[in-house]
């Protein structure tokens, strides 16, 4: 059976993909209360956040504002690729606390909100991102590079990353 995850937000759940004892994400929350309806309504966001010392690769798209880079089935890290592409400004890593970026995963509708037409429970993100994603953190010293996805079942509401690869950068 699926785990169902309550509505609201979890404590906070620290990450370290680099096997350290140092975190480099945390699993969160974000209330959007939506203020001007007078019932408290709104959405619950869980996804992921960057911690200071860790980055995340981001990509130029078109328009030339930066999106989280993602790996598909089968495409691994290329480190010579990424340092090019940086040097020609195609990608940029996010570091935080600079670039806070926020990987939304899960959503769940609240108050008058929740009652209206759609699915309940934990729903995945509006703009949920398939892929692995590539970040830039230290292991002991040593600047690493890889890959982690961003696991989530819904409507149960459970959240995880799983680290995809790890090497030295």
């Amino acid at each position: 059976p699926q785990v169902q995850v309550p509505p609201g937000i979890p404590p906070d759940e620290l990450v370290d993909l680099t096997s350290d004892d140092i975190p480099d994400l945390v699993i969160t929350g974000i209330n959007a209360a939506d203020h001007g309806s007078g019932a408290p309504q709104g959405t619950y966001h869980r996804g992921v956040r960057l911690l200071p010392g860790t980055a995340l690769l981001m990509v130029k798209r078109t328009d030339g504002t930066y999106v989280p880079f993602t790996l598909r089935d089968g495409q691994e890290i290329d480190p010579g690729q990424v340092r090019k592409g940086l040097a020609v400004d195609l990608y940029r890593w996010a570091e935080a606390p600079e670039w806070p970026v926020f990987i939304d995963a899960l959503t769940q509708r609240y108050g008058s909100a929740s009652t209206a037409e759609g699915p309940m429970g934990w729903q995945p993100a509006e703009d949920a991102v398939d892929g692995a994603f590539v970040f830039r953190a230290t292991q002991y010293g040593r600047p690493m590079i890889g890959s982690y996805e961003v696991m989530s079942t819904a409507p149960g509401g459970e959240l995880g990353v799983r680290l995809g690869s790890l090497m030295d950068y």
